[in-house]
């Protein structure tokens, strides 16, 4: 599926331009909005690009040129630091939420049950751990 129809898709089944335009703007004086960046980072995943510097290299001159235009890694890292994860787990939410009513995640074999794997990919990995009593009882790091 190209680019463009997987996000005519995406804006017909979930409204999904829409979605992500709603989603509140994290810095004071973004250089480039919130939904530029989003859609960055989003096509770049969906795209399985390794790495902000590689989704800056296709924004630059790559598949999403056109799409998105220039953009740096460091801006992107810069607003996604800045964002608030609530409204990305919302959007999330309601994506699975509009899966499960249209019937995409409906299984017999399941027995009703929905089951979602989600793949990590580098760009949205921490080094920060979020509980300190897990670090204190000596638990993994």
């Amino acid at each position: 599926m190209s680019r463009h129809r997987f996000e005519a898709y995406l804006d017909k089944v979930f409204g999904f331009s829409d979605l992500v335009s709603a989603m509140p703007e994290g810095r004071r004086f973004p250089r480039h909005p919130w939904q530029k960046v989003f859609d960055a980072v989003f096509l770049g995943a969906a795209m399985q690009a390794p790495s902000l510097l590689q989704i800056e290299a296709e924004c630059r001159g790559g598949a999403l040129a056109k799409r998105i235009g220039s953009i740096s890694a460091d801006t992107i890292g810069y607003a996604l630091q800045r964002q608030a994860p609530e409204p990305v787990f919302a959007l999330g939410c309601e994506v699975a939420r509009r899966l499960k009513r249209n019937g995409v995640l409906r299984s017999d074999w399941f027995r009703s049950f929905v089951v979602a794997a989600v793949d990590g990919i580098e760009i949205c990995s921490s080094f920060v751990r979020c509980c300190d009593a897990l670090h204190a009882a000596g638990g993994a790091t």
